[in-house]
C-alpha cells in the first residue's frame, strides 16, 4: 500500500527506525543546507532524498548503490552524517570502503545492516563485488574464527 503503519506484530519486519514519522515536518536548516550545496537545483535535492530512502529499507529490489562525489567541504560528510542518525547508527550502519568489498572478513560487517557508508574512498576497487551486492546476488561473508556463510 506504500503507507506508512505503525510497527505492530502481525507485519513481520526485521527493521524498525527509532524515530517517529510526521510527514508535515518541516526542518528550515536541513532545507537550507540542501538549497546551499545544491545550490537550488531541485532535482539533485530529490536524488539524495531517493538514496536516503533506499538507505532506510532493508529492501534491495532497486539494486541502486550511491556515490557522493565533489570536491571537499561540500557537504558529503554532512549528508552521510545524517544518514547514519536517521538508519540509528552504529546499529544499522556499516563503513566498508569500496577497496575492501571483495574481502569476506569486511564484508560481514554488512551483515543485516540498513546501509554502508564509507566516506574518503580512493583507490582502485572490485567493481564485480560491488555489483554482487547490490543486486542482491549470493556473496560470501566470515567471521574470523567461524565458519564462512
Amino acid at each position: 500500500t506504500f503507507e506508512l503503519e505503525p510497527h505492530r506484530k502481525k507485519i513481520f519486519s526485521t527493521t524498525q527506525l527509532d524515530f517517529s514519522y510526521d510527514p508535515k515536518a518541516k526542518y528550515p536548516e536541513f532545507e537550507k543546507f540542501l538549497s546551499d550545496v545544491f545550490l537550488g537545483n531541485k532535482r539533485l535535492k530529490k536524488i539524495l532524498a531517493e538514496a536516503f530512502g533506499y538507505g532506510l529499507s532493508p529492501h534491495i529490489e532497486a539494486q541502486k548503490f550511491f556515490l557522493l562525489y565533489s570536491e571537499g567541504s561540500s557537504g558529503k560528510s554532512v549528508a552521510c552524517d545524517v544518514l547514519y542518525h536517521l538508519a540509528g547508527c552504529k546499529e544499522q550502519v556499516s563503513s566498508v570502503a569500496l577497496r575492501d568489498l571483495s574481502n569476506n572478513f569486511q564484508r560481514s560487517q554488512m551483515y543485516r545492516k540498513l546501509v554502508n557508508i564509507s566516506t574518503e574512498n580512493e583507490g582502485k576497487f572490485n567493481s564485480q563485488a560491488l555489483k554482487a551486492i547490490t543486486s542482491g546476488d549470493l556473496i560470501q561473508l566470515e567471521f574470523k574464527g567461524k565458519d564462512p556463510f
